[in-house]
Order: structure tokens, then C-alpha cells, then sequence
């Protein structure tokens, strides 16, 4: 018979199961405490002007969604931390284009705002974005954005390359009304030019297309023409605080829209927008060994007499951080500007790269870039684009990397044609002006007693039509016109020696007539005039019968 083998078992002791129970449900607690909790966000500020740890709040909307919890110094000392808590309810907010400001009270041009402040105090406002990844730490704005992230329109970046009086929050202006603003404006050490970020709201937006151009609008144009005087000038608000303006160039035609961060450029005023109608452009660096006095930016640049781009600067900045070539003699840089909608491609990427091509292409079989005198008189000198026989062979420094391409340039000897243009000045100088002018005085004198010579018959003339005798001759001269009538009134049609007459003529005509008849008979019978009648014939004999 078997026998019962016992073992041993452990079993849990009943006294935990309440502590188990306990464990679970403060680990559950604790699960739920930070899974629900309201989430922590830091803010870096520049001071914590307003600021006060327990009593600032933070709003979006209007709406309370958080409070301020501590404001420390950051480790640098540079700036100050702020630690938040906000609501739960609003954690969907806290993105990484989430915005934080503090509200104060603000008077600009743009008008007055954070009134409500003065009574309140300051608060942070969260301004949401329209999409992101989740964040909790953030660096605050010194003041409101222009724009909130969340507005509908498109922003655009606009370079000019001096600033115009263009400043935060300018407005944007399409044919004097306002439909955006400048949200940002900086300057670029490296390419050394501004930048202006502007927003363009909807559904202006729309009108924001490839070949809209910009120009500065805080100017006011006067221009007196054959039609009169006339002022021109934007809005007020423009002229007090400076605006930027756009619209298309005059001819041209909407085209392909544009999206957020699209560039464009700046010109100075509305006139430049017809000189330089084009967006896409090349720059090129010149080197030239002439002397580009009378060279100045703005100049134009041509190709055969048509105008093709313009001069940008002359300097020698582009040296910079490098040593300057050539043994002799030095080159002066100037930075030029060639736009292919002027040789009639595209005004686009593409037209852009046909016209760097077809350039490349052409250098190589002379092309050349030139200094010519506009004027002898103002000594302004232009950049002329050409092909030349005995071209000039380019710089072997223009092989380098200088930020730009290097278009090869042809010396004319501007120099030797002015010194041609002294010379003849020179010789204009030598000639015996001296004597040439005493003669064309005697040629005066000479005239001048001639007109007075004249002015003496002209007076012995006047004293001879004034005198008794001649103001007598108008009469005589009436007096006989009579004498003349008189005369012929005696042979008028019905006057007695009219009749005579007209008698005496019938009876000449009757004569005549006769005449005409005799001499017609003499002319057949020549013997008429001595027989009077003609003769009998012969008699003939007859012959017997």
C-alpha cells in the first residue's frame, strides 16, 4: 500500500494582499496624475519687464489657459526664464510654432494697443500655430508679431540694397489701399543688401504673381509737363510711415502664382519697375583697366545701342580677402547686371540659364565688355557689349572663385581718344581768334553804317511822300480819271458818233466786199477789166451740101 508523500508549500500571507491593493492603486494614481497633469513649459525672455511668478497669466483668445509659476535669470545672465504651467485642456497648443509675447501697453504709427493692461496688468499671450510636433520649451518675442502664424495670405521675402526708410510693421499698399505688412526687417552682412519679410493677406494674395514687382512708397512725385502740374502720392499712412507698394509693370501680363517665401526685389520707385521690367537676372564682374571715372551705379549697360542690364557698383570690395593681382597695374571690379528678358527669353529659370549659356558660348569667340563716353559734356561713361576682332585676352585671375562670373573685358583707349579730343581743343585754341573777331567787328561797323545810311533814305523818302505836292496828286490824278470818263462816254453805244461810226464801218465792209468780188473775176478773166462783156465765138465755115 502506498504511503502519502506531504510537501511543504508557501503561500501568500492574507496581510498583503491590502498593501498589494494599496501599491497598485497609488501606482495607478500616479499613472493617472502624470498622464492627466497639466504640462510644464519654459519661456526665454529678454527681462521679465511685468512679469511676477503666481500672478502672471497666460492667454490665447483671450481665454486664461495657464499661469506663470517662477521667473529666474537664465546661466548666463543674458536673459530670463520663465516657467509655466498651462492647461490640460490646452496642451494641443504648445508646438514649435507656437508664439509667446507679453502684452503691455504700445503706441506706434500703427495705432495703440494692450490698453486693457493698464488696469489688468501684463499677461504672456500663447499665439497657436497651424501645425506642428509637440514642444515645451520656447524663446519669447520682445513684441507681437505683424502677423499671426495662423492668418491666412502669403509671405514674401523682398531684397533692396539700401533700406528707404522701410520699417516694422510698413504697410503693403496695391494701388493705395492697404492689403498687407512688413513683418520683419534685416540686413544681410554677406550679401550686403536688406531684407524685408512681408505678409500679403487674402484674397489679396492672389495678385501676387511672377512678374508683380515692388517698389518703395513713401515718396511724393511731382511733374510738371505739357499738361500741366500734377502730385502723385500713396496713402497718408504711407507718406508719414514709409509702405512698399506693388502692381505689374506697365504691358505686361498675371502669371504663374507664387508660394510662401518667394523672393523679389525692391526697386527704389514706381519708374523702375517700366526701366527694369524683369525679374530674372545675371550678375557679372568686370575688371577693367581704363579708368572708370564717370562710371556711376545705375549706369546702363548695352549691347549694340540697346539697353540689355545696368551697372550694379564700382569699388574694390570685391578684393576683399584677397591680395590684389598684377605686377603693373591694378584692375578696378564693377559688378554688372544682364537680364534675358531683354534679348527676349523667358523671364524665367530657364530663359536665365539660355542666356549664361549663349554668353559662355560667345566669349570665347570675342565678346567683350567695354567702356564708352556717353557725353563729353556731363564725362558719364556706359558698359557697351560687343564682338571685337582683336579681343583682349581674359584675366587669368578671372579664372578664380569671386562670388561672381567674370565677363572679359576690351581695352578702347578711352584715354588716347580724349588726349585725340585735347589736341584738337589745343588746336582750336591756337587759332587767331584775335584778328577774326576784330574783322567781325569792322563787318558789324561796316553794317551798322549801312542800316544808318538807310535809315537817312528812309526819312528823305518819308519827307517827300509828306510834302504839298505829293498829298496834291491823289486829286489830280481823280481829276483826270474824270476827263477820261468824259471822253469815253461820247462814244458810248447810244451816242451820235457811235452811230456814225457803225454806219461808216457797214458801208467799208460793203466796199471791201466789192473789191473782194472784183478781184475774184480779174483772177478767172484777166481781160474783163478792158471788155466789159465777153466775146462772141469765131464763126466756123460749113461745107457744101
Amino acid at each position: 500500500m502506498d504511503k502519502a508523500v506531504v510537501t511543504n508549500q508557501r503561500r501568500i500571507s492574507s496581510v498583503w494582499i491590502i498593501p498589494g491593493l494599496a501599491l497598485l492603486l497609488g501606482a495607478w494614481m500616479l499613472f493617472n496624475s502624470i498622464v492627466n497633469a497639466d504640462p510644464t513649459v519654459t519661456i526665454q525672455f529678454e527681462t521679465a519687464d511685468g512679469i511676477e511668478a503666481g500672478k502672471t497669466k497666460i492667454r490665447t483668445r483671450n481665454i486664461e489657459i495657464g499661469l506663470v509659476e517662477s521667473v529666474q535669470l537664465s546661466d548666463g545672465f543674458e536673459s530670463v526664464t520663465v516657467t509655466a504651467r498651462i492647461k490640460r485642456s490646452s496642451a494641443a497648443l504648445l508646438t514649435d510654432e507656437t508664439q509667446f509675447w507679453v502684452a503691455r501697453p504700445r503706441i506706434g504709427l500703427g495705432g495703440v494697443s494692450g490698453v486693457g493692461t493698464l488696469l489688468s496688468g501684463a499677461y504672456i499671450v500663447l499665439e497657436p500655430g497651424k501645425s506642428g510636433r509637440r514642444r515645451i520649451d520656447f524663446v519669447g518675442l520682445e513684441a507681437p508679431p505683424m502677423t499671426p502664424p495662423t492668418a491666412e495670405g502669403v509671405r514674401l521675402r523682398l531684397y533692396s540694397e539700401d533700406s528707404g526708410a522701410i520699417n516694422l510693421g510698413d504697410p503693403i499698399l496695391y494701388r493705395g489701399r492697404r492689403v498687407g505688412q512688413v513683418d520683419a526687417a534685416e540686413f544681410e552682412i554677406e550679401r550686403n543688401r536688406f531684407r524685408y519679410d512681408v505678409f500679403v493677406e487674402s484674397p489679396y494674395d492672389s495678385l501676387i504673381t511672377e512678374p508683380t514687382r515692388f517698389w518703395k512708397a513713401s515718396a511724393i512725385e511731382m511733374k510738371a509737363d505739357a499738361d500741366g502740374f500734377s502730385i502723385n502720392a500713396d496713402s497718408l499712412e504711407s507718406i508719414l510711415a514709409g509702405g512698399i507698394a506693388f502692381d505689374l509693370p506697365s504691358g505686361a501680363v498675371p502669371g504663374k502664382s507664387v508660394e510662401d517665401g518667394a523672393s523679389f526685389l525692391l526697386y527704389s520707385n514706381q519708374e523702375d519697375i517700366d526701366r527694369f521690367p524683369y525679374h530674372h537676372y545675371a550678375e557679372y564682374l568686370l575688371f577693367f583697366h581704363d579708368s572708370v571715372r564717370g562710371l556711376k551705379t545705375g549706369a546702363p549697360v548695352e549691347y549694340r545701342g540697346i539697353q540689355v542690364g545696368h551697372v550694379v557698383d564700382v569699388s574694390f570690395s570685391y578684393f576683399r580677402d584677397r591680395d590684389f593681382f598684377g605686377v603693373d597695374e591694378v584692375p578696378v571690379p564693377a559688378l554688372i547686371r544682364i537680364y534675358p528678358g531683354h534679348f527676349q527669353l523667358d523671364d524665367s529659370e530657364e530663359g536665365l540659364a539660355k542666356m549664361k549659356g549663349l554668353v559662355e558660348l560667345h566669349t570665347a569667340s570675342g565678346l567683350r565688355a567695354a567702356l564708352h563716353r556717353g557725353s563729353l559734356l556731363t564725362g558719364n561713361l556706359f558698359v557697351s557689349i560687343d564682338f571685337y576682332e582683336q579681343s583682349d585676352e581674359p584675366l587669368a585671375e578671372a579664372a578664380l572663385d569671386w562670388g561672381y562670373d567674370v565677363f572679359p573685358t576690351q581695352s578702347v583707349g578711352l584715354e588716347q581718344i580724349e588726349r585725340r579730343v585735347v589736341d584738337i581743343l589745343n588746336t582750336v585754341d591756337g587759332l587767331p581768334l584775335a584778328a577774326l573777331t576784330t574783322e567781325v567787328r569792322d563787318a558789324i561797323a561796316h553794317a551798322r553804317s549801312m542800316f544808318d545810311n538807310s535809315s537817312a533814305m528812309i526819312e528823305g523818302l518819308g519827307s517827300l511822300f509828306s510834302s504839298e505836292q505829293t498829298q496834291g496828286l491823289p486829286a489830280r490824278f481823280e481829276t483826270t480819271l474824270e476827263a477820261v470818263e468824259a471822253a469815253m462816254s461820247g462814244v458810248a453805244p447810244d451816242s451820235p458818233i457811235y452811230e456814225e461810226l457803225e454806219s461808216s464801218v457797214r458801208k467799208l465792209n460793203a466796199a471791201l466786199s466789192g473789191l473782194q468780188r472784183l478781184a475774184q473775176k480779174l483772177e478767172r478773166q484777166p481781160n474783163a477789166i478792158l471788155f466789159s462783156k465777153p466775146a462772141k465765138a469765131d464763126p466756123e465755115p460749113k461745107a457744101s451740101k
